[in-house]
């Protein structure tokens, strides 16, 4: 018996049977990934990324046609010195222009395509942790741990950033950990296009930045002079920063572009600079801490007992991450939903995080081993492989779970699209609050819409020689039209429409305040049955 427990597990300790078993899980995640396709978006914000890509293969990064705004931000054309001032508005996506990139060579086929992004992205990543973690000596059966990660498994059904933000900055770590000068050139050059993809990403520069500044101290033992000021550090320090420049210019020019100014973001709404996020209250904080010591117990604390290589950037990395973004409550869901998906800001320095945890859980399993092996004979039965396949397992039953849950949300709100889609003439303008403009994109059709937020239905319903058409989505975004019915009648026209994809307790309380002189279409969700009054 004893015999054959050591066969077992030479053949999972094996380097050539890892391989292939690291393979096999990859490949088991695709199967499970094409059988539950997905068949639309989850989140609003996919929408933008998703017309991003369109434009940019018209060769437009904004608009200009008030009827073509969606969820777009309204942001005032500057004044020409040698022209009078005009009061024209321009409309811009509210990302940076990473994202439409890199859905564009997806999407130029099939918008259906855009979710591939994130899975490439999703098995790219899979396979950089495991050669990061072979060159760091820690066990690559680990890396199975992020590839089922209940939250990342979510996400790369999606066309958000998340995934693609890992992936580089994933990429950058790799090479920033490599010794040749060149390697760090190409961190700073990857570090470079994560900022492109998200904002934020540029934290994971600053502690990075910050990391080989440290270094390049303690090297020259915190005294600077002309022998030491540009030694090696020094010199991977420049090659880092330079190299990440060229990206940082580029951002800036794109700001310019769509924002009116270099320090504008899209975040910032209308052309009020570098925003400045307010601290609320430590409550947000222990949304995420609670979170990241439950998904994975621990997982958050694990940067500090780390003991392996490159600790300073990992800590710097994470504890930066979750010090900003901690600021804000971003958690807006059940509990479950936010022990998955909530901590999501935090998911592009998720794999440092991993990695810390990883050579931790490692010590603390062959610990327990040895510990109670005498009383228990735990070396016979267990092995820290054989405990890192065990939670797969677990793991992998609730990636299924999951994909089920988003694929079956995700069609629904597929199916709300069909219905404006197959029940709206072409070239009608759609009226409709922030989360209605999800359902419409140039990729399904051709339909032009107006963000009320932006576009107040009262100046403007009735001043075009379009077909035009209210819709309300009985949501959680429900809006003041929703809770007030009595003013969609107010706003009607003689052609005007009221489109709705609602549930039956909103029917019948748009049909108690007897609307009527319009074509008004109640679609009830699930069942899109259609009920004309």
């Amino acid at each position: 018996m004893q015999a054959k427990y050591k066969k077992n597990n030479n053949v999972l300790n094996n380097r050539h049977d890892k391989k292939y078993l690291l393979l096999a899980a990859a490949i088991l995640y695709v199967i499970i990934y094409v059988s539950f396709y997905p068949t639309f978006y989850t989140f609003v914000d996919e929408n933008e990324y998703l017309r991003g890509s369109y434009l940019l293969s018209q060769g437009r990064l904004k608009v200009t046609d008030t009827h073509q705004q969606y969820r777009y931000l309204p942001f005032t054309d500057p004044c020409d010195n040698d022209k009078p001032c005009s009061s024209s508005l321009h409309y811009s996506n509210k990302y940076p222009p990473g994202m439409f990139l890199l859905l564009l060579p997806f999407t130029i086929i099939s918008w259906k395509l855009g979710f591939l992004l994130s899975l490439a992205a999703h098995l790219a990543s899979f396979y950089l942790l495991i050669k990061i973690l072979r060159k760091l000596s820690i066990n690559e059966y680990f890396a199975l741990l992020y590839l089922f990660f209940p939250g990342i498994v979510f996400f790369s059904r999606t066309m958000m950033s998340e995934l693609p933000s890992i992936f580089f900055i994933l990429l950058s770590f790799y090479f920033y950990i490599k010794e040749d000068k060149k390697d760090k050139v190409l961190a700073g050059i990857f570090t470079g296009v994560a900022i492109l993809i998200r904002y934020t990403n540029a934290l994971f520069f600053i502690a990075l930045s910050l990391a080989m500044f440290l270094r390049w101290l303690k090297e020259t033992r915190w005294r600077l002079n002309s022998r030491n000021l540009f030694n090696k550090q020094a010199v991977d320090y420049l090659l880092f920063l330079i190299s990440f420049v060229p990206f940082l210019i580029l951002l800036l020019l794109y700001n310019k572009h769509a924002y009116n100014g270099f320090l504008n973001f899209g975040y910032t709404l209308q052309n009020s600079g570098v925003s400045v996020v307010l601290f609320k209250s430590f409550y947000t904080y222990f949304k995420y801490i609670g979170a990241l010591l439950i998904v994975y117990p621990l997982m958050l604390l694990a940067p500090i007992y780390y003991r392996g290589k490159y600790k300073l950037e990992i800590i710097l990395s994470t504890y930066l991450f979750l010090i900003v973004f901690g600021m804000q409550d971003l958690f807006h869901y059940d509990v479950i939903k936010n022990l998955i998906i909530g901590t999501r800001y935090m998911f592009p320095v998720l794999p440092l995080m991993l990695i810390a945890y990883f050579g931790v859980l490692e010590n603390v399993i062959n610990w327990l081993i040895n510990r109670y092996n005498s009383k228990f004979n735990l070396k016979t039965y267990l092995s820290p492989n054989k405990c890192i396949l065990f939670i797969v397992m677990i793991l992998f039953l609730l990636s299924i779970t999951i994909t089920k849950a988003q694929y079956g949300y995700s069609s629904n709100l597929g199916s709300i699209k069909d219905t404006i889609y197959n029940s709206v003439p072409p070239d009608s303008i759609i009226y409709g609050e922030l989360f209605e403009m999800m359902f419409i994109n140039e990729h399904f059709g051709n339909l032009n819409a107006m963000t009320t937020a932006y576009a107040p239905f009262l100046q403007n319903m009735g001043k075009s020689d379009k077909k035009e058409f209210i819709i309300d989505i009985s949501s959680k975004y429900d809006d003041d039209l929703l809770k007030n019915p009595r003013d969609i009648v107010k706003m009607s026209t003689s052609k005007s429409h009221i489109l709705m994809v609602i549930n039956d307790t909103h029917a019948k309380l748009y049909a108690e305040n007897k609307i009527k002189g319009n074509t008004v279409r109640f679609y009830e969700i699930g069942k899109l049955s259609n009920q004309i009054t």
